[in-house]
């Protein structure tokens, strides 16, 4: 009798690694990252390392610690679709290629960054190279640190055989604005940021108070104050997210200064403009100043972090202050 290609893709996976129900049933919703299909069915999470040959880094191919070996005439995948780079927080960013040379199965994972590996049946056949497809999807959670991280892939023959991983580095960025620093240590980090994130799509202010009493905030972004000259130095707030209900999804503010850091005290507030019909939102309030790296100009470290909650009832409008959250001594 012949056997479908997805029984064949799962013989394969437990002839390699063996099955139980509870293997079966894993989809890893704590961990960092998660592959999903591309429409919204999350793949399988085995707590096992990647199998085959490790990526080849100068022209040697060496077992992956406590993977099962390939070899050079095994199943193959590559990848022809990847992201140019992801944002923290970010969905649903997409990967493709081929499996060739008997792989019915590829296996995924980001092993810096989660343990374990996602495994997918093959897709469709090429009909110009005879060679299985597949296509998967990354989530990444905003706690994943920002900078280059490998995803590798491998494929996996019907008798349960890896072969050679390749290994894509993909940049994760900040979501907060650090001049793309994270994946060109070459471009110098803002020199300060104070940053509001928050969980759910309502309209949320950051809010601050600097040492002179001005409110920097949606209405007057700059620390500039009305009706002075602006200063090149300045602080700015980059967007308003979420304004009047208009939902970008962003659900980021930074205060942000480009070029040199600001001095004396500043008091932080968070202020709920909108619920936008939600009964409440979780926010997270962070300070973060350029530090000098060895070799590699400034990056961002953070020196303060606070998280909080709003309830619908606590809407203002923009009538008032919001919440006091903190003040930050700048040095």
């Amino acid at each position: 009798m012949m056997l479908g290609r997805e029984v064949v893709a799962c013989v394969a996976v437990c002839a390699t690694f063996g099955c139980t129900d509870g293997m079966r049933q894993s989809l890893a919703p704590e961990l960092a990252i998660r592959f999903q299909d591309g429409s919204g069915n999350y793949l399988q999470h085995l707590d096992n390392k990647l199998p085959g040959l490790a990526p080849v880094d100068g022209g040697v191919a060496t077992a992956a610690a406590g993977g099962a070996a390939g070899t050079d005439t095994g199943p193959t995948v590559d990848y022809e679709t990847a992201p140019g780079f992801a944002f923290q927080g970010q969905a649903n960013a997409k990967f493709a290629g081929k499996l060739s040379n008997g792989a019915v199965t590829i296996g995924m994972a980001m092993s810096d960054v989660a343990p374990g590996y996602w495994v997918r049946p093959a897709g469709d056949v090429d009909p110009q190279t005879k060679a299985f497809t597949w296509s998967a999807s990354l989530d990444i959670s905003d706690s994943v640190e920002a900078g280059y991280h490998d995803v590798t892939f491998v494929g996996v023959d019907e008798n349960g055989t890896a072969g050679q991983q390749i290994a894509f580095p993909l940049c994760i960025k900040s979501r907060v604005p650090d001049n793309f620093n994270a994946c060109e240590p070459s471009a110098d980090a803002p020199a300060a940021i104070i940053s509001l994130k928050w969980d759910t799509n309502v309209d949320l202010d950051l809010q601050v108070i600097d040492p002179d009493g001005n409110v920097i905030d949606s209405k007057h972004r700059s620390t500039t104050p009305v009706g002075s000259k602006v200063d090149p130095n300045a602080g700015v707030i980059d967007r308003d997210s979420n304004g009047s209900c208009v939902i970008d999804g962003i659900r980021y503010e930074n205060l942000v200064w480009n070029k040199t850091k600001p001095s004396g005290r500043y008091g932080i507030y968070v202020n709920l403009f909108d619920s936008c019909k939600q009964p409440a939102v979780h926010f997270e309030v962070s300070v973060w100043e350029a530090q000098p790296v060895a070799d590699a100009g400034k990056k961002l470290k953070q020196y303060y972090s606070q998280s909080g909650v709003l309830m619908d009832f606590q809407a203002n409008g923009g009538d008032g202050r919001g919440l006091f959250v903190s003040e930050f001594v700048f040095k």
